[in-house]
């Protein structure tokens, strides 16, 4: 099975990708909470490759700087998806990855596991495939849209690269009102991530 197609799976389940800093009502952005990943951990900065954003939500997709999208080994998604307020985090986790399954060889789904983060609900759960290669999911249900990142692997990671992984998900990627926040969310950054 073709990683193109766990991309193009992806890519599909959502209608776009937004890497804009501000809420805009023309883009149909929410407007009282922020969905913040921070860069992912590496010595060069990952570098953004698609950023699509639709009516429906949006999209966008990192690589390593020494990687381009065709031949990625490793891969970082920012979804926000919009109008399915009364989906829980879990329900879209496990949608998500069975999506992910259908399209890889010998899939093996872990999750989804419930939890509440910052007083939001949250879904991680994992996709492994024959062929070696991982992703990891982690969905946010907001007030105004659910939140996704994955994080995938092509070949597969050692356990310093899969306990980063955990870690960088479960404490960099997270959901903040746009003013108030308390705990990770009281100074948040300037221009949103």
């Amino acid at each position: 099975m073709k990683m193109k197609g766990l991309l193009a799976a992806g890519l599909t389940l959502v209608a776009c990708a937004s890497a804009s800093g501000t809420p805009g009502e023309a883009l149909y952005d929410p407007i009282t909470e922020r969905f913040i990943m921070a860069p992912y951990p590496a010595a060069a900065p990952w570098k953004q490759v698609s950023d699509r954003h639709r009516r429906g939500g949006s999209i966008a997709v990192w690589v390593p700087a020494d990687q381009d999208l065709e031949h990625a080994r490793d891969l970082l998604t920012k979804q926000m998806i919009l109008g399915r307020n009364k989906v829980e985090a879990s329900e879209l986790a496990s949608e998500l990855a069975k999506g992910l399954a259908e399209r890889c060889q010998d899939a093996h789904i872990e999750g989804p596991s419930r939890g509440t983060e910052d007083g939001n609900d949250v879904a991680y759960a994992e996709v492994s495939c024959s062929l070696q290669q991982l992703v990891l999911l982690k969905v946010i249900r907001g007030h105004e849209a659910l939140y996704a990142a994955q994080r995938e692997f092509r070949r597969e990671p050692d356990a310093a690269a899969l306990r980063e992984a955990n870690s960088y998900l479960a404490e960099q990627v997270y959901l903040c009102p746009v003013s108030g926040g308390t705990g990770r969310c009281a100074h948040l950054p300037s221009v949103f991530e």
